[in-house]
């Protein structure tokens, strides 16, 4: 024969939970009247985005791109610069081409919307 389960029921699990509620609730409001800062933060709202209206999500999303471009075409001659400085591992009557400034400042122009 098997041991009968061990595991409480659900009426007691249930119980279990509510019992645990009002107490935490409890401890919350004596912590509160202490003047003490509760230890758990406070829920996290339920909205998909803080702006009212979609010109003005765009708007935002349009900035935020616009200053990483800055950010890339200020940092990518360098970036390019020391790419290049790395050995290629691959012959060299192979390689086909090489990346300038240009051609990485078109790469990113071209994807970029894609990779947002």
């Amino acid at each position: 024969m098997s041991k009968a389960s061990q595991r409480p029921s659900r009426e007691a699990i249930k119980e279990q939970r509510c019992h645990k509620k009002q107490q935490e609730k409890a401890l919350r409001k004596q912590q509160k009247d202490e003047g003490l800062i509760p230890r758990t933060a406070p829920a996290l709202p339920n909205a998909c985005s803080p702006h009212t209206t979609k010109e003005e999500e765009q708007q935002e999303r349009e900035e935020a791109v616009t200053g990483q471009l800055r950010l890339l075409r200020r940092e990518l001659p360098e970036l390019l610069q020391r790419l290049n400085q790395i050995p290629d591992p691959r012959h060299a009557w192979q390689a086909q081409a090489q990346i300038d400034i240009a051609d990485g400042l078109r790469i990113i122009d071209v994807h970029l919307p894609a990779w947002l």
